[in-house]
């Protein structure tokens, strides 16, 4: 019996699992990007005249609106679907159209979380 308790203290599930889940969790819902830092230069979106939301919808499903001016300053409100992963910290988005991208997850609050997406570029989202 003490060999049956100590093997079923060995398989229990690991603690990364627990935050992977509680981090899923948060991040479902309506996500606003209001701001973007590229190189040490914060832009609000706000200042480019332009909103970008997602919808973490169940694990893997989602959309993507982006309404902004296009080059020729006609306005475009686009939606798409959108599939996501998270694994670890790292959340990945590929929008049906191809775009895909990936960073590291810091959350800040229960409202908002940073994603780091390297070489520089990282994205700062608020709860809708």
């Amino acid at each position: 019996m003490l060999a049956t308790v100590l093997c079923g203290g060995m398989v229990a599930c690991d603690k990364n699992d627990d935050a992977t889940s509680q981090t899923i969790e948060q991040l479902l819902g309506d996500w606003s990007l209001v701001e973007y830092k590229m190189n040490d230069k914060v832009v609000a979106l706000e200042d480019e005249d332009r909103t970008v939301e997602i919808r973490f919808e169940t694990l893997g499903r989602g959309l993507h609106r982006e309404k902004a001016r296009d080059d020729y300053g006609q306005w475009y409100d686009e939606t798409m679907a959108l599939d996501w992963n998270f694994t670890g910290s790292r959340l990945t988005i590929l929008r049906l159209d191809g775009e895909r991208k990936s960073g590291v997850v810091s959350l800040v609050s229960e409202t908002e979380f940073m994603l780091d997406c390297g070489d520089g570029y990282m994205e700062h989202f608020v709860r809708k």
